[in-house]
């Protein structure tokens, strides 16, 4: 039996505010690595290019399923992508700019940007970018807001055409209808071919599919979103306390 484990980048493997994973969840993810009943891999909202934060681990993973599985590498080859085009950003960036101070950023599989000049005084680094400029190979993108409410009436207008998922902070991540995290998590299954024990990790609304169906799901204790703990079978210390190592010792995984 192979051990296939999935982990959540942002507020699992990394702490949010720090710029690099610490050194027992390296260690973990090092001893993990070392097995040859285990394949690791990371699934995430970020984009190819917003990985710099965990690029000292990422040498260890033989899966990447990325944009929230719109972009998605094994062994290194990439397998599956799902971009949004030139006229769905389009059509998002015109419910998103009927609405004062939220705005449409993402990523490419080359950079990171924003659509809306406006945005750069809310104290982002992205470049504004012109939709024709950013063209057809967009693989995440993200609504930032001042608050949550004021992201309800986008999701109401978005919702008969892309999903999305709240994140911590006041924002949206959007996904193709019937996209997802555990959906690229079955394309790659599928491309292994190998009977598996599906671990998933994870904190975040965007968490929730690959949890739920997981040979064993394991829910952040940090999370803000309660429905994790509903469907996990275990709860991980909170990233914060940086206990990764003993943890997965633990449960018997290490």
């Amino acid at each position: 039996m192979t051990y296939l484990i999935f982990f959540d980048i942002d507020n699992t493997l990394l702490e949010t505010g720090k710029s690099r994973v610490s050194a027992n969840t390296k260690k973990m993810i090092q001893h993990l690595s070392k097995r040859e009943d285990v394949i690791l891999g990371i699934s995430t909202g970020r984009g190819p290019t917003r990985l710099d934060e965990v690029k000292d681990i990422l040498k260890y993973f033989d899966a990447l399923v990325l944009g929230n599985g719109c972009y998605i590498k094994l062994f290194n080859k990439l397998i599956y992508t799902n971009f949004f085009s030139k006229e769905e950003l389009k059509q998002i960036n015109d419910v998103v700019k009927n609405f004062e101070g939220v705005y449409l950023g993402g990523s490419t599989i080359k950079h990171p940007f924003i659509l809306d000049k406006k945005a750069k005084t809310i104290n982002r680094q992205e470049k504004v970018y012109s939709i024709d400029e950013i063209g057809d190979e967009t693989c995440h993108l993200w609504i930032n807001g001042h608050d949550f409410e004021s992201l309800k009436p986008i999701q109401e207008k978005l919702s008969p055409y892309f999903d999305t998922y709240v994140q911590e902070k006041p924002g949206l991540d959007i996904v193709h209808k019937g996209d997802g995290k555990f959906k690229g998590i079955e394309i790659v299954r599928k491309e292994l071919n190998l009977k598996t024990t599906l671990i998933c990790c994870g904190d975040g609304q965007n968490d929730y599919e690959m949890i739920k169906n997981a040979d064993i799901g394991i829910c952040m204790s940090n999370t803000n979103f309660p429905e994790l703990k509903k469907v996990c079978q275990y709860v991980a210390p909170p990233v914060s306390e940086d206990k990764w190592f003993e943890f997965f010792q633990e449960i018997k995984i290490l």
